[in-house]
């Protein structure tokens, strides 16, 4: 079992981080929709839940900034879960009620 987490620390370390930019497109608009830092991270982890279950939940990322006028969300992650957030995030059809979509604007790399 350590030999396995070994390996897979090194293949997270050797990938390097990113910054993840995706807009958040809602149906509607509503002046009680909370779009914090912890909201949005959420809404992130529950949709990487749904999708991979409690492994997806645990998926390292952080919710660095959000644009208000543009509703671009910036997200820090590492390269290797890349692909499971933008797939758990086209899937997910709902912000806090209201339908929405996600889309991936940039993927910014950030490591050397």
């Amino acid at each position: 079992m350590l030999i396995v987490f070994v390996i897979f620390f090194q293949i997270y370390n050797d990938m390097g981080e990113v910054y993840l930019t995706i807009r958040l497109d809602l149906i509607s608009n509503s002046a009680e929709t909370d779009f914090s830092l912890s909201t949005l991270t959420n809404n992130i982890v529950l949709a990487l839940k749904n999708n991979f279950g409690e492994i997806g939940a645990a998926i390292p990322l952080k919710v660095e900034a959000f644009d208000s006028k543009t509703r671009d969300i910036k997200v820090l992650t590492n390269q290797i879960f890349l692909t499971k957030i933008r797939c758990a995030l086209t899937l997910q059809d709902r912000y806090q009620g209201v339908q929405c979509c996600f889309s991936t604007q940039d993927i910014q790399d950030i490591s050397e």
